[in-house]
């Protein structure tokens, strides 16, 4: 009886549609999903319009004799007390934020989990390393980072996403290890190992897949305390 063809059946990943639609109907039905939806969008409505230049001042322009004006048809949210059109200027800063966290986020999401994928998975001298880094990363003052990076490189939008992400990558890399420690040794990825599938595609079809849902609530976390 050959084990090989028994094992070599092992499932692959698949993603469950019909959970997703459920979050996503439960999410509708309720009112705190419904405003958290609708706020969300607006957030992003204003920061196309900013980004695609549809909104209709110029946030930077001054002009004296229009200052602190209350909301009207040509200003919407008034103007402060330079001229400048409020709800120009939010938006813009709406563009910015959303922006510095994508970007911060998404760097600080890749490096991270990627160090704790690689702690938890192959532990030994990777867990060690790992654990060095993290550890001294959380050493330092999040302010205080962000201020020697700002002193060393070009002061913009970047080196403030580059203090954010080194800030935010230990997070990640601690929440991935953790689900990775007991994924590893889990039946089927054990089986896939068994059937001669190297460590690297072991990890990307069923490690991986396994924490999706964890990584989406930390990525959710991190964008929010950024925005």
């Amino acid at each position: 009886m050959s084990t090989t063809s028994d094992i070599s059946n092992v499932p692959e990943i698949r993603t469950d549609a019909s959970a997703r639609s459920r979050a996503w109907i439960a999410a509708f039905r309720s009112p705190i999903g419904i405003a958290g939806v609708v706020l969300m969008l607006i957030i992003v409505v204003l920061a196309l319009m900013a980004v695609f230049g549809l909104t209709p001042h110029d946030p930077a322009r001054q002009n004296v004799a229009e200052s602190l004006q209350g909301p009207s048809g040509s200003h919407w949210f008034g103007t402060d007390q330079f001229g400048r059109d409020v709800f120009a200027r939010v938006a813009s800063g709406m563009a910015n934020s959303l922006r510095v966290a994508l970007v911060s986020v998404a760097a600080a999401s890749v490096i991270g989990v990627l160090l704790g994928v690689v702690a938890g998975y192959y532990q030994g001298i990777a867990d060690r390393a790992v654990g060095v880094v993290t550890n001294v990363l959380f050493a330092f003052p999040p302010l205080l980072l962000a201020l020697a990076l700002a002193a060393t490189l070009q002061r913009s939008w970047v080196t403030v996403s580059l203090s954010i992400a080194i800030v935010y990558v230990p997070i990640f890399a601690r929440v991935a290890r953790g689900p990775v420690l007991t994924l590893r040794n889990a039946e089927y990825v054990l089986a896939a190992t068994a059937i001669g599938r190297s460590r690297m595609s072991t990890l990307f079809r069923h490690v991986l897949p396994n924490m999706r849902s964890i990584l989406v609530v930390q990525v959710t976390l991190s964008l929010s305390w950024r925005s």
